[in-house]
């Protein structure tokens, strides 16, 4: 194989609900000399699961996907965020929601003020009950109302980040009905056997359960089913999450009491994970088989309930020789705030940009393990922060709180109990003030505030802070009702 050999075949692996995605970016973004292999394994029942994904993900961008046909098709709706009962303590209950940054005063981060004002009172830990009144996203969602953010009569609304909540398979529906590359080549089979080259152990022929045979110059395996064919894969780092199974089914009705956005319930043994959708709901549990109840299990399964295995996991290599792993192939951070979808939109589109022109594929693969590894770590540390800051005493749970959280996580923990600074890297997906209100929610409270602080004349700043609240809550005010917003959104094509 020469080192200036062009790349002329890619072959491409997996489940629908991960296979679509990787694919309708490599269809938009590969050169025309290249040729696509789609391998869909559509073998037995498709759990049922729902997503709850960023309105301003710039994947939907990259495909110029338009949010109305993509709620439509897959019976979505939009969310403020995910409601959060039983964390951090039995009992408690926590609306978790994506945020701007909220206005400064004199330059001082509103969580800084507020602390200080807590220490005057020598109670630092009513800072979470004294954000309450500034955090518009949270308090907009649980009075069950909603607003665009580039509505113009409501300048707070600008703080908002709209989630999309829709159905995993439908949406898989929709991105292979809209984005198959016409050019590609697609096979529904699994692969069964594999021939890998003598001396490198690089990929060289897929044979399939149907009798075909693959050969290709990369391969890209998103659910696992041919990672696991093939000689030395790279090791998996186990997660914190104690779980081993997975239920989803749907269940019932969308409105439920007018809710509208995510709830995450913790129960001893497990989780459960309610999405209302614009014409049903989607429920999963997360559970561990040796603590969850048989009979609790049994009563919150609805209907086409699928159960599967669960395994947290994620290697810090997906990329080696020709054989990308993407997906469940690389990684199960679990579907608390969609970790797994997130993850792997952001890592088809770190594929696209590092398609390698020729065979020699050793530096792409380099880079794109450490860009990846990057935005891992920042999806996997902010959906298990949760669960890794937990008060709760029984079980599992306590074993979770007790384990030592991944490094990173740890870093970012540490510095913001020091004096509420949030650390951020590189390419960061959550913004600095969901980092921020999720951490004081789950009672991680900093010792020290911003010095700045201490210079402000807290008379002054009082005033300030009436009127930002006041403005808040005028805005809501004036937000229409969830429901009603939809209608109308939906009506605008109709």
């Amino acid at each position: 194989m020469s080192d200036a050999e062009p790349i002329t075949t890619i072959a491409l692996f997996g489940r629908p609900h991960e296979l679509w995605p990787a694919a309708a970016i490599l269809g938009q973004s590969l050169p025309g000399y290249i040729g696509l292999t789609i391998v869909e394994d559509t073998a037995g029942a498709a759990r049922p699961a729902a997503l709850s994904l960023a309105q301003s993900d710039d994947f939907f961008s990259a495909l110029d996907i338009d949010i109305r046909e993509l709620l439509s098709a897959c019976d979505g709706i939009f969310g403020l965020g995910t409601e959060l009962q039983g964390l951090p303590s039995e009992g408690a209950s926590f609306f978790t929601a994506p945020s701007a940054e909220l206005p400064r005063i004199a330059g001082v981060r509103l969580h800084d003020i507020m602390l200080r004002a807590a220490h005057l009172h020598s109670d630092p830990d009513q800072l979470g009950y004294l954000m309450q009144p500034f955090r518009f996203a949270a308090n907009a969602a649980l009075a069950g109302k909603f607003a665009s953010p580039d509505m113009p009569a409501l300048s707070p609304a600008r703080i908002l980040g709209p989630t999309l909540q829709i159905d995993r398979g439908k949406y898989a529906d929709f991105l292979k009905k809209s984005f198959l590359p016409k050019a590609a080549n697609l096979i529904s089979a699994l692969p069964v056997t594999v021939q890998e080259n003598a001396h490198n152990s690089a990929l060289e022929t897929v044979n399939l359960d149907n009798g075909d045979s693959v050969s290709a110059d990369l391969f890209v395996d998103v659910s696992g089913a041919l990672s696991g064919l093939t000689s030395g894969e790279p090791k998996k780092q186990p997660g914190i999450l104690p779980f081993d199974r997975v239920v989803g089914c749907f269940d019932g009705a969308s409105d439920k009491a007018g809710h509208h956005n995510r709830r995450l319930r913790a129960m001893p043994g497990g989780i459960a994970i309610e999405t209302p959708l614009r014409n049903a709901a989607i429920s999963e549990l997360l559970f561990s088989s040796a603590d969850m109840d048989e009979a609790a299990l049994d009563g919150m399964a609805g209907e086409g309930a699928v159960t599967e295995t669960f395994d947290a996991y994620y290697s810090a290599k997906p990329w080696t020789g020709n054989l990308l792993r993407l997906g469940s192939a690389s990684a199960c951070l679990g579907p608390y705030h969609s970790a797994d979808m997130r993850l792997l939109h952001t890592h088809v589109k770190l594929l696209a940009a590092h398609i390698s022109a020729d065979k020699n594929m050793a530096i792409e693969a380099e880079e794109f393990n450490h860009h990846q590894m990057r935005s891992l770590e920042e999806i996997r540390d902010f959906a298990w922060l949760p669960f890794v800051a937990n008060r709760r005493e029984d079980g599992l749970w306590k074993d979770m709180a007790d384990a030592p959280p991944p490094e990173s996580l740890q870093l970012r923990i540490d510095q913001f109990e020091s004096r509420g600074n949030f650390v951020g890297y590189d390419y960061e997906i959550f913004d600095s003030q969901s980092w921020t209100e999720l951490m004081i929610g789950l009672g991680i409270i900093p010792r020290r505030f911003d010095p700045m602080a201490r210079r402000l004349d807290m008379r002054r700043a009082q005033s300030e802070l009436k009127n930002l609240a006041s403005e808040f809550s005028q805005a809501i005010a004036r937000m229409p009702e969830h429901a009603e917003f939809m209608a109308e959104y939906f009506a605008e094509n109709t």
